[in-house]
């Protein structure tokens, strides 16, 4: 969470794809309440990046 801090402003998405399910689901809950949003992919799924 501490590398959140260097950041001005959040960025338009955050993806969060390393970890277990339920740790995964904490994580997003903890960089949401930082208004952060955040998403986790289901397995497989393709994430398209835009600049």
């Amino acid at each position: 969470m501490r590398w959140m801090d260097g950041f001005e402003s959040p960025p338009r998405q955050t993806l969060l794809v390393h970890g277990e399910p339920s740790a995964l689901r904490a994580l997003k809950g903890r960089v949401e309440a930082r208004g952060w949003p955040a998403y986790i992919p289901e397995y497989l799924e393709k994430v398209e990046l835009a600049q």
